[in-house]
């Protein structure tokens, strides 16, 4: 088949993702869906398969609800379910479906950013970082008040008055967020996946995965790549 070999095809879509995802980091919403429009029209242009588009788009999503957990940002408080934006996506039946949902999901977590931008301590901050840095780590409350040298029930109150989330919830959305970018390769076998992100028990990780992402690891790796 002639054109653009497809292994270059999906580099390109990998790059228009991570655009789109950096302009709404930046507030530019206009810049995410001006790419998303641009991938889209790649899409058409290269005759991509829908199921194909699918998995493209589930991925972007992936890379969006990230982005949220990376700055603090309480999903549940957001107009879209994850969960419900994947099998929406998973039911579509026409590029055009598709691109009215992607438009969709990022102007809600546009919203919710611009809503919920504020400055948080330092103390806060380190944590954050700490815990974007180290979430395949054993982290216990009290190692990150020992890392900010205060108390650990200061910290926890702290945290929790600032970001609107406890420690653990924010770890565990950083630990399952992770998760689903290495569940979409199946080559990775679950409990694999489970240690990777700092779950030693395969079981515990499918209770945290679920409570997080209201599917199991396994209805989101089969769904993510059919």
């Amino acid at each position: 088949m002639a054109g653009t070999p497809r292994n270059s095809i999906s580099i390109q879509i990998h790059e228009y993702h991570d655009a789109i995802v950096n302009s709404i980091k930046h507030g530019n919403n206009k810049g995410a869906l001006e790419g998303l429009n641009e991938l889209f029209e790649k899409f058409r242009k290269n005759k991509e398969p829908i199921e194909q588009i699918k998995v493209s788009n589930m991925l972007l999503c992936s890379l969006c609800f990230r982005l949220l957990a990376n700055l603090s940002l309480d999903i549940d408080n957001i107009e879209i379910n994850e969960a419900d934006i994947y099998k929406q996506i998973r039911q579509c039946r026409s590029i055009q479906s598709l691109l009215g949902i992607l438009t969709g999901v990022i102007d809600s977590i546009f919203k919710l950013i611009s809503e919920n931008k504020k400055q948080y301590s330092l103390i806060v901050r380190e944590v954050n970082t700490y815990l974007h840095e180290n979430f395949n780590k054993n982290i216990t409350l009290q190692s990150l008040a020992d890392y900010v040298h205060v108390n650990s029930s200061y910290l926890s109150r702290l945290f929790k008055k600032e970001t609107g989330m406890s420690i653990i919830d924010t770890l565990n959305k950083l630990r399952i967020e992770k998760a689903k970018q290495l569940l979409m390769n199946p080559k990775n076998k679950i409990f694999e996946v489970a240690s990777e992100v700092g779950i030693d028990d395969p079981t515990y990780f499918t209770h945290v995965f679920v409570k997080y992402a209201g599917i199991s690891p396994k209805e989101y790796r089969d769904g993510g790549n059919k």
